[in-house]
């Protein structure tokens, strides 16, 4: 499982950053990132909420007794690792007062990580005449904010947005392999000394391969096809913002 990074086991940090608040929870801010509160672990860790998080079970391999991953599961996931999969470059957990490290965690607590981001704009209510690019959009399906009420979010920044909007980066950490197969990503803010903190995780759908999709031959079983191919919906898997000139690969510090 490697060393426990604050809550999280290096072997699994990716899928375990994409945890999030259930909808029906309502944290309380004990983080630092909250004028007034104490330090309890840094922003991208479960355990400076208090609240109930969770992790999405779709993210591993598990499929039901007499299921099998199809060939276009496998080939959807092992693309996107291929193409997005990030990966973690330097960390340090602080722990001054030399108590266990799995309770205790330290100011000055970072990850370093490179994954590939983009852009994307929040807003509390729609801009002008503006449709919203999600949630229930083609790529960004929901938007958990840990410590905040419900967002929308637009994929360019809106003309008429007077300055209503604020713009946050969206960096892919994982892809789930059953079920939706939502690509995972982490909503983050610009914190001092070039440093970015965790405000919330977006899911993302429709990582299309469409081509290779509809160049299958046909899939008998429907646990087998991808969700917009049972919903007969293959022009959405189509959408442009999967393409890799959408998407830069950063180096980000997070705290």
């Amino acid at each position: 499982m490697g060393l426990y990074l604050a809550g999280h086991w290096q072997q699994d940090l990716f899928k375990s950053l994409s945890w999030f608040v259930p909808r029906n929870s309502v944290p309380k801010p004990l983080n630092a990132n909250q004028k007034g509160a104490a330090y309890r672990a840094p922003s991208w860790s479960w355990v400076s909420i208090n609240s109930t998080v969770r992790i999405e079970k779709t993210l591993w391999w598990s499929p039901k007794r007499g299921e099998s991953p199809c060939k276009s599961q496998t080939e959807e996931y092992l693309h996107w690792e291929r193409q997005y999969t990030p990966a973690l470059v330097e960390f340090e957990i602080s722990n001054p007062r030399n108590v266990d490290a799995y309770i205790s965690v330290g100011t000055g607590s970072f990850i370093e990580i490179e994954a590939f981001c983009r852009s994307l704009f929040l807003a509390p209510n729609p801009i002008g005449y503006e449709l919203p690019d999600g949630p229930g959009g083609a790529l960004v399906k929901e938007i958990s904010l840990d410590l905040e009420d419900r967002s929308l979010c637009y994929l360019e920044k809106p003309p008429d947005y007077r300055g209503y909007v604020r713009e946050v980066v969206m960096a892919q950490i994982c892809k789930g392999c059953r079920g939706d197969r939502n690509v995972y990503a982490l909503l983050l803010e610009p914190e001092s000394q070039g440093c970015y903190r965790r405000i919330g995780r977006a899911a993302l759908g429709n990582y299309n391969l469409g081509n290779f999709l509809e160049s299958q031959k046909p899939i008998i079983w429907d646990f087998h096809m991808h969700p917009r191919q049972r919903d007969e919906k293959l022009d959405e898997l189509k959408t442009r913002e999967w393409e890799a000139t959408k998407w830069a690969r950063r180096r980000l510090k997070l705290v």
